[in-house]
């Protein structure tokens, strides 16, 4: 792929995150201003302090990370697309898809639009199955930029993301959906749904111990940062979590996005 079609390709899929974000904010005021929107499910216990609040699960702090996770993803894609232009780069391309895998969580705001909350709704298949294909997508991301980048590496980056995208869909295909149940964190639950957190979690050590083994901790510890705050805001559903896991998030994504233009500036 040559460096204006990427630069083509980010700038149309940055402008269609871009207009569902806006349909989604329309959407969300129509909703209000009606007086339509579903008040949210009763089912978690409440804390008398303000404290325990902070700390314990709830819903309002579930659809907050979303909304976090998906004005993250759309303008930190028109930034890297500006800053990154003219720089040819495989982990330009990787940390683009992992964008576009972070907002794929968007897509569970459906539940507190439309009244998801009892579940058993055909929607919601949807709903889990983009969520899960962008947690894989964003997984594989950081594991493929963990690796040094060779030659024959930079050259297969286009097919490496057309695999680890094509991998995503597949999984997500077959994997069963639990409609039934809506998790604390406004997700659709889904089978094997520990396992798939314990394989994310071990293979972000393994992307932290190649990324030491091969001298580049300094300038990818920014990459690592990021990753552990958007893992902590899509699984979270407590205010204490969501406030870590966005300093996380953007102070990774400072650190890494200056450290990758440094790099590619005096190479």
């Amino acid at each position: 792929m040559t460096l204006n079609s990427r630069n083509r390709l980010f700038l149309f899929g940055f402008i269609v995150l871009a207009v569902q974000i806006a349909v989604q904010f329309i959407i969300a005021l129509t909703l209000f201003f009606l007086g339509n929107l579903a008040p949210l499910p009763q089912d978690l216990p409440v804390s008398g302090s303000l404290l325990g609040l902070f700390f314990s699960q709830n819903y309002n702090a579930g659809i907050c990370n979303i909304v976090i996770l998906s004005l993250y993803a759309t303008i930190t894609g028109f930034i890297l697309l500006a800053r990154f232009e003219k720089t040819i780069a495989p982990e330009i391309m990787y940390y683009a898809t992992f964008l576009f895998g972070v907002f794929l969580e968007s897509y569970r705001l459906f539940i507190p639009f439309f009244d998801l909350w009892a579940g058993y709704r055909p929607v919601l298949t949807m709903v889990g199955k983009a969520s899960f294909a962008g947690r894989l997508l964003t997984m594989f991301c950081l594991v493929y930029t963990s690796f040094p980048a060779s030659e024959g590496f930079v050259h297969d980056t286009d097919k490496n993301i057309g695999i680890i995208a094509c991998v995503s869909v597949l999984f997500a295909t077959i994997i069963p959906i639990h409609t039934g149940t809506i998790l604390p964190s406004v997700a659709v639950s889904y089978s094997f749904g520990h396992l798939f957190l314990i394989i994310h979690i071990l293979l972000f050590w393994t992307s932290i111990i190649t990324i030491v083994f091969t001298n580049r901790f300094p300038r990818f510890y920014g990459l690592l940062l990021t990753y552990a705050g958007y893992l902590i805001l899509s699984v979270s559903a407590c205010y204490a979590f969501t406030i870590i896991g966005t300093v996380m998030l953007l102070g990774g994504t400072t650190l890494f996005l200056v450290k990758l233009h440094a790099f590619y500036l005096w190479k």
